[in-house]
């Protein structure tokens, strides 16, 4: 009896160590091969989300930098049209103002006779070549920013001033210049103009017109009370006849 109880137990213990065999053995290889076959794609598919989610959050990042980057040149660009809006409006001013001070050189200043009116449409047209330039339609008087004709903080005649004083030399040229005088008077400059100029504003463009323009030193005068005919930081040109007091 012992012998054979040992024996059951035995039998016992090697089926229940078969059955889980039995029970894969049961499952067809095909099926086996398929679950291994979408196990490798799933694994795939799975490097692959990874590789492109990664991608799309280099790329969000790259986004998000570059909208930065674009706003601070947007509030760059706003601040430049702003100071270019103030300095637009500060330059209308400058003009309204010039334009006053015309009015009152006008009433002090006595316009030529003879071929004023010649020179009046000569000056006009020579202002609208020169912004900044302020003439008073029918007169043979103009008024000219000072900070158009010298280099900042300086007595040196810039490249725009020559150039307009240029342009205001061919504009005599014809069989009046030999009978033509040009009065200059400036106005009142500030203490930075006034300490910077080793001779008055108007005699610096005087000695110009003579040297470069070569005008006849009699046809150039300096002339006029400049604070009483000109507006402040600026010069008034005037095209009289020769002997025009």
């Amino acid at each position: 009896m012992p012998g054979r109880t040992h024996q059951t137990w035995t039998a016992a213990l090697a089926l229940s160590l078969l059955a889980p065999l039995s029970g894969c053995a049961l499952v067809p290889r095909s099926r086996l091969d398929q679950c291994h076959k979408y196990s490798k794609a799933l694994q795939a598919e799975v490097v692959q989300l990874r590789d492109q989610t990664g991608m799309l959050r280099a790329k969000n990042e790259d986004l998000i930098e570059r909208a930065q980057t674009d706003q601070k040149r947007l509030t760059g660009l706003e601040d430049i049209v702003a100071r270019q809006e103030n300095s637009l409006d500060a330059l209308r001013e400058d003009r309204e103002r010039l334009a006053n001070e015309l009015e009152r050189v006008l009433r002090v200043v006595r316009v030529p006779g003879g071929d004023s009116t010649a020179w009046a449409d000569r000056l006009d047209t020579f202002a609208q070549r020169h912004p900044g330039v302020v003439h008073e339609a029918g007169s043979s008087v103009c008024v000219v920013p000072l900070a158009r004709l010298f280099a900042p903080g300086s007595d040196e005649l810039s490249p725009l001033g020559q150039d307009w004083l240029r342009d205001f030399t061919n504009l005599l040229d014809g069989p009046q210049r030999d009978t033509t005088t040009i009065q200059l008077v400036a106005g009142p400059v500030d203490e930075v103009v006034r300490t910077s100029h080793t001779e008055g504003p108007a005699q610096r463009v005087r000695a110009w017109l003579i040297d470069s323009g070569r005008l006849d030193k009699a046809a150039v005068v300096v002339t006029g009370d400049s604070e009483s005919t000109a507006p402040p930081g600026s010069i008034v040109v005037r095209i009289a006849g020769r002997g025009v007091d």
